[in-house]
């Protein structure tokens, strides 16, 4: 039983992984990661990407860029589909984006690219929301704890 909830647990957290690498690679692409675009476009719009930045924008950044850029290439298709998927990543945006959970700051969508500094504005938001509601499950768990060692005492 403990295996089974602890694989659950791992793919869990890797999906959670993907799904910020997804967010923060939308937003050096500055696209909406609520809407599933063509591949093609996503490919035009990486290389637009890297030719805004050279040498000049720090090597740190730029290796940061090109890693996030080549994962959402290689995984587009796959984390945003339609179907039998476990991702569905653009679906899972549209949800949150109406749910309140998610919240996608203007300036980290254009249509045409211009280059900024990353912000991280959109996973920063929902971030923090999943923080506040990690810390309520905790708490409800600590309260029935509690009401189950009082009523063992009794």
């Amino acid at each position: 039983m403990t295996s089974s909830s602890s694989a659950v647990a791992a793919i869990i957290a890797v999906r959670a992984v993907k799904f910020k690498k997804y967010l923060i690679a939308c937003e050096y692409l500055q696209i909406d990661p609520a809407k599933v675009y063509e591949l093609d476009f996503i490919k035009t719009r990486i290389e637009i990407v890297r030719s805004y930045w050279s040498e000049l924008s720090g090597i740190e950044n730029i290796k940061k860029l090109n890693k996030s850029l080549k994962w959402l290439e290689k995984n587009y298709n796959r984390i945003t589909r339609k179907g039998f998927s476990i991702y569905k990543f653009a679906e899972k945006c549209d949800k949150l984006v109406h749910k309140g959970k998610l919240k996608i700051h203007e300036e980290t969508v254009n249509e045409t690219y211009v280059k900024c500094e990353l912000s991280k504005k959109n996973y920063d938001f929902y971030s923090r929301y999943k923080k506040r509601n990690a810390l309520i499950v905790i708490g409800i768990m600590l309260v029935i704890m509690l009401l189950m060692i009082v009523l063992n005492l009794l």
